[in-house]
């Protein structure tokens, strides 16, 4: 509620976003401000191994929902390049599902792997503070989700992707493998 007592709306904290009287400093110690959500929405996903390396496929799947007046809360595309998911209003779930199965029915009659698919009566979370960009430890740029769940991809600096790899590596046990090699 924007007229909350002590509510503050303002421009992101980008310099080249910031109003003229947004003076708040960042408090490092703090660095989330909010947690919101996005009740009540459906996720669809055009999956197919067809789609990797082609050109289009995001493209046809957005005119696709444009053409029927489906607004495009959020999106995701792994690195595998294999499906997008996007979420959508619960109540225009069925209708960007009917979208993008008509204008992918070509690729979803040749190959049973292609498909569309739709998950209802989800919620987005969100987490929100000028303090985490460039966060102590590695800053993710983007992040997405590929739709099987199965994949996570991050986007991160070049210089940070050593220190990433390793993070991730331990993070979920992987350190603890060892290789034995003989040499006859």
């Amino acid at each position: 509620d924007p007229a909350h007592p002590g509510t503050r709306v303002y421009g992101r904290g980008d310099a080249y976003l910031r109003w003229d009287d947004q003076d708040d400093e960042i408090d490092e110690t703090m660095p989330v401000k909010a947690i919101t959500s996005v009740e009540k929405v459906s996720l669809l996903t055009i999956a197919g191994a067809s789609f990797l390396g082609t050109h289009g496929v995001a493209k046809r799947l957005m005119d696709s929902l444009a053409k029927v007046g489906v607004n495009v809360i959020l999106t995701s595309q792994g690195s595998s390049e294999h499906s997008i998911s996007v979420a959508v209003s619960n109540t225009d779930g069925q209708l960007a599902l009917q979208a993008v199965e008509d204008a992918f029915q070509l690729e979803i009659a040749r190959n049973t792997e292609t498909r569309a698919t739709l998950k209802e009566d989800l919620s987005i979370l969100a987490v929100i503070g000028e303090g985490m960009k460039n966060y102590a430890g590695i800053n993710i740029v983007a992040i997405a989700q590929g739709s099987s769940e199965r994949n996570i991809s991050a986007v991160v600096s070049r210089d940070e992707l050593p220190l990433a790899l390793k993070a991730t590596h331990d993070a979920f046990l992987l350190k603890e493998t060892s290789i034995s090699v003989s040499l006859l």
